[in-house]
């Protein structure tokens, strides 16, 4: 594999709104978060959030957990951190990013016949499409999707929507799944208006030195995991 190629990055901004039921009360409020998802040769890596710290809510730094995989392999390798020395532990990438990096299930099913609004931006290269989400429900169903495409990103390599990509011939490169207020059976009171938002931007790789040494570690077959022979 060689050394060269360029370090691609990409930002995925995530917001999701959370209903916290405590001492007969329910709170609510935005949670945000934010991974990196790194591109370099035949390898992806994705830097995990890291740890918080409950006594402050603040994140620790150096706590990041990376979770490296070979392009169209099914199983990848996790590590606690960058300072993690061990072999890691394997995980099937399917499950790790539904479970730990926001992959999303096909919403677009949900949505694809009620199409209400399509606006285009020449000069931006976006088209934003506005869907009413059919799926039927008893409680807390989301009501608006709207999705963000971008000539731009055309080329990056993570999809939302590999369907939608191609079909539109664009990046899928933003999600919002709007909730309008409305009376909760489950939790006997009206839920206020939420939001959650899937974004990718492309970053400038120059200041992640770090990730370009990790992958460093697995360039040489030698050392790495996802070669064969490496637990001989």
């Amino acid at each position: 594999m060689k050394n060269a190629e360029k370090l691609y990055v990409i930002r995925l901004n995530v917001n999701y709104p959370v209903t916290l039921f405590e001492s007969g009360k329910i709170n609510f409020f935005n949670l945000k978060d934010t991974l990196y998802i790194f591109y370099k040769n035949d390898y992806i890596l994705y830097e995990l959030p890291p740890s918080t710290d409950f006594i402050t809510n603040k994140r620790i730094p150096g706590t990041e957990p990376y979770f490296i995989f070979k392009k169209n392999n099914k199983n990848g390798y996790l590590f606690k951190s960058a300072a993690d020395s061990g072999k890691g532990t394997i995980y099937n990438v399917d499950s790790l990013l539904y479970n730990k990096a926001f992959a999303l299930t096909n919403i677009f099913t949900s949505v694809k016949d009620s199409l209400s609004n399509c606006i285009k931006d020449e000069k931006e290269g976006v088209i934003t499409e506005k869907y009413f989400f059919k799926k039927q429900c008893i409680d807390d169903c989301i009501d608006t999707v709207y999705f963000y495409f971008s000539k731009s990103m055309k080329n990056c390599e993570y999809s939302f929507s590999k369907e939608l990509d191609s079909l539109k011939k664009m990046k899928l490169f933003k999600i919002r799944l709007l909730y309008n207020q409305k009376f909760s059976s489950t939790y006997k009171t009206n839920l206020p208006e939420r939001e959650f938002l899937f974004e990718i931007k492309e970053v400038s790789s120059s200041s992640f030195i770090n990730i370009e040494n990790i992958f460093s570690k697995f360039v040489n077959g030698a050392n790495d995991p996802l070669q064969p022979g490496f637990y001989r």
